[in-house]
């Protein structure tokens, strides 16, 4: 039980761009947001002690397959996010540790939206269609398990 609750860890920082919100007038350069980037990613891979870096984008998207179609959390990875949060493909493989800038159409699909969109049929080798773009299914992650307090 221990080991669910800490999943994630008590090692992990997360980096989100952002504003500082001041009142008054003009804060010029304290008022600006300054995204992250992949660069940023990339240096932080040289820090001394860091074990993965897991550039991400998340929102909510429709995901379409085979005449299905569900709106759904859409979480962008790069492929150290199962080591890092301690996650496992249960068939196919996470995605490839390419280039940041080269990074092919793949997608790893969470056992919910697997189910929704190909039912029981293995999905390895599809096609998904998110926001309009197509992406290659190579992988299915395990269930997670859910605790109710």
């Amino acid at each position: 039980m221990l080991d669910e609750f800490s999943q994630f860890g008590t090692n992990i920082i997360t980096i989100q761009p952002g504003k500082s919100q001041t009142h008054g007038g003009n804060v010029g350069i304290f008022g600006t947001i300054k995204p992250l980037t992949l660069e940023d990613a990339d240096a932080l891979q040289r820090v001394p002690f860091i074990e993965f870096v897991n550039p991400t984008v998340q929102g909510n998207a429709e995901v379409r397959a085979d005449g299905k179609s569900r709106r759904s959390f859409v979480y962008g990875a790069g492929p150290d996010f199962p080591r890092a949060f301690k996650m496992k493909v249960q068939m196919g493989n996470f995605l490839p540790d390419d280039e940041s800038t080269h990074a092919r159409n793949f997608v790893v699909l969470g056992q919910k939206l697997r189910k929704e969109l190909f039912s029981n049929l293995n999905p390895l080798g599809e096609y998904v269609r998110i926001g309009g773009e197509r992406y290659r299914v190579i992988g299915v992650m395990e269930p997670k398990a859910r605790y109710w307090v």
